[in-house]
């Protein structure tokens, strides 16, 4: 009997605690990449993939090597400047990225505070990041509300 062949998934913010709890849920059926840019975070069980800049050439040959994203990484903090360049032009990048290697599936990791009236750049590139993934015609946006568990460090 031949061995199926792991779907390859990429997830991007695989250090972050929604990330480690999902490497560490699918790493037992599915091929995992890890796009990060902490050089201090790995995973035995991923190919990891670490970039500096979200333009790098690093990133387009995680993608090229996966079926499906998992996108969680965002920022929360930080200016203005880099909150957009993390939430909504490095998921633009992925989602341009996607197309053109042709990706089974683009789930995106968004917020409940999309629905809010909040004017904090976080809550503001949330929607904007949305929108982009929303042109992708396999894609799901999952809005978690207040996520904690084991070994949340907040």
């Amino acid at each position: 009997m031949k061995n199926k062949k792991k779907i390859r998934v990429l997830i991007t913010g695989a250090n972050g605690f929604i990330g480690r709890n999902v490497v560490e849920e699918l790493k037992k059926d599915y091929d995992l990449s890890c796009l990060v840019r902490d050089k201090k975070y790995f995973d035995e069980s991923c190919r990891m993939f670490y970039f500096k800049k979200y333009h790098d050439i690093i990133v387009e040959e995680a993608v090229s090597k996966s079926d499906i994203i998992i996108h969680l990484a965002a920022s929360i903090h930080g200016s203005k400047k880099e909150m957009f360049e993390s939430n909504v032009e490095f998921t633009k990048k992925l989602v341009d990225l996607s197309r053109k290697h042709k990706i089974k599936h683009f789930i995106y990791i968004s917020t409940e505070n999309v629905n809010k009236k909040n004017s904090d750049t976080y809550t503001v590139t949330k929607p904007l990041a949305e929108k982009e993934v929303k042109a992708v015609k396999n894609s799901t946006i999952l809005r978690p509300t207040i996520v904690y568990g084991a070994k949340d460090k907040k």
